[in-house]
């Protein structure tokens, strides 16, 4: 993403919501590549075994194509903690926004 002019809470809520998107498209490719792959890096499999061991002693013998057809929803809340400085200055000051 090139350098963004943050100047208003609009620019501020614009820039944000981008953001967001972005990291969600990047979230959502990284989790179709890795079920593409059958690779449960993320600990999927090991978090039903803990909760719910019972089915997961049902589930485990299969669970690679299981893992490969799970829906994924991802949803991202970005908090901009600061928008950065110029010559020490903030763009957006604490009163601004």
């Amino acid at each position: 993403m090139k350098c963004t002019n943050i100047k208003t809470k609009k620019d501020e809520a614009e820039f944000t919501h981008k953001m967001e998107e972005q990291i969600k498209h990047q979230m959502l490719e990284t989790a179709q590549f890795l079920q593409k792959k059958r690779s449960d890096i993320i600990g999927i499999g090991n978090k039903i075994a803990g909760a719910h061991p019972k089915q997961w002693n049902k589930m485990k013998e299969g669970w690679d194509e299981q893992y490969a057809k799970i829906p994924f929803d991802i949803q991202v809340k970005l908090q901009l903690v600061t928008t950065g400085t110029v010559i020490g200055k903030p763009t957006v000051s604490g009163e601004d926004r």
